[in-house]
């Protein structure tokens, strides 16, 4: 079913409904990640963009839990509903839609209470990140512009990203373009918790194992294995005068909020 026909919710079965938010439109946020194409992906009708940094939760095979981080952007389209196709599945926090014929699932809040479960729409929803720039394009087709965003009276604010969010995301850029960059010969230093023979470095190169998530050094006295996880990738981009992109924040439909100090 359209979402402009729904109206306040749709009931997908019994005990199981969707609550949407008034209005005519719906505030898509999808996400691209750092290094790949998309990530400077730009249209005209994009309200908003922001880098920031993704963070991923996932399950090992005997229940425990970890979390990895990536840097990417997220990019804001004003979408009017009746281009959101409601699907009639259980999605449970995820609400199932089609856009563009493409299937996506809204990340939302939602609980149960006596008439069952409730997935609660709020007007801005995310659809998740590593979208490729088709994606990409075909929601800003849709989308409506700036312009328009501004005559309907459509803002919004978008919170920048403080002194740690920034330094978090120049962090985790910078892994991205030296893995991809670093020939042997450079250096690399251990972030803060890691030391060899009581040294952080610089430690040479000496190779790169392909396909595995560390570097062959010169360490003292022989060669060291020094593992993705433990280099400081911002002070390695710097002393191998490795550029890293500053981050993008643009909102083309209000003003963009600056973070609150502690």
């Amino acid at each position: 079913m359209r979402m402009d026909l729904a109206g306040e919710q749709f009931q997908v079965e019994d005990r199981y409904k969707v609550k949407l938010p008034p209005g005519d439109h719906l505030t898509i946020v999808a996400g691209a990640h750092f290094g790949e194409p998309a990530y400077n992906f730009d249209h005209p009708d994009i309200a908003a963009k922001k880098s920031e940094v993704f963070e991923f939760r996932h399950s090992r095979r005997n229940g425990s839990k970890f979390c990895t981080c990536k840097a990417g952007i997220s990019f804001y389209f004003v979408l009017p509903k009746a281009q959101i196709e409601l699907l009639p599945e259980k999605g449970y926090s995820y609400v199932p839609v089609l856009i563009q014929g493409r299937k996506c699932y809204l990340n939302v809040g939602g609980g149960t209470s006596d008439s069952g479960w409730t997935d609660v729409v709020g007007s801005v929803a995310e659809i998740g990140c590593g979208w490729k720039a088709s994606a990409l394009r075909s929601l800003g087709q849709i989308a409506l512009s700036p312009g328009e965003c501004r005559r309907r009276g459509i803002t919004m604010g978008i919170i920048a990203l403080d002194d740690r969010g920034r330094q978090w995301f120049a962090q985790t850029a910078a892994a991205v373009v030296v893995r991809a960059g670093l020939p042997e010969g450079r250096q690399v230093f251990l972030r803060e918790g890691f030391s060899h023979c009581g040294s952080q470095g610089p430690f040479q190169v000496l190779s790169r194992a392909h396909r595995k998530q560390y570097f062959i050094c010169q360490g003292f006295p022989s060669h060291v294995r020094v593992r993705y996880s433990a280099i400081d990738w911002g002070r390695t981009a710097e002393i191998n005068d490795i550029a890293v992109t500053e981050p993008v924040l643009v909102n083309r439909i209000g003003q963009a909020v600056e973070p609150m100090l502690a």
